[in-house]
């Protein structure tokens, strides 16, 4: 009975891991940046039909390290860092330099989870690796999840 006890404890943990990794692909629904880790050579496909065909395990998502972030993307974000300390001013400038220094910045100090949400949000949606749910973007990469371009 403890041999029973013992396979359902793992299986649980495989539901449990694979359930997390769902919500964590779910931060990136529609996004054609899945792609199959066995085969490094397949093409990327959408987050979404990784989920319905139920084959996460097989897969990770292929994100961009903030830290080359785009001249276009640090525009597009500028607004959502409008409250972090110090950079209420930030609009006024229009200051796509000043973008890039912070989230470089958070980025080195491993601390992209502090970013405002809406922040976190959008840039996820622009195709960037970003923390989640205590999972900072270095534990993504080493739970496969994530591998950055």
């Amino acid at each position: 009975m403890n041999s029973k006890n013992n396979s359902d404890n793992t299986q649980a943990k495989a539901l449990n891991k694979t359930a997390v990794k769902c919500r964590f692909f779910g931060q990136y629904i529609e996004q054609i940046i899945a792609k199959e880790t066995k085969y490094p050579n397949s093409p990327t496909i959408n987050t979404t039909t990784v989920l319905l065909i139920e084959q996460l395990e097989n897969y990770h998502l292929e994100l961009k390290p903030l830290s080359k972030i785009t001249n276009e993307d640090a525009e597009k974000l500028q607004y959502t860092l409008v409250n972090v300390v110090g950079l209420n001013g930030l609009i006024r400038q229009n200051s796509i330099e000043l973008v890039k220094e912070v989230v470089s910045n958070y980025e080195q100090i491993d601390c992209l989870f502090m970013l405002p949400s809406s922040f976190a949000d959008l840039a996820r949606e622009l195709g960037y690796a970003i923390d989640w749910n205590n999972y900072k973007v270095s534990k993504q990469i080493e739970l496969g999840w994530v591998q950055l371009l």
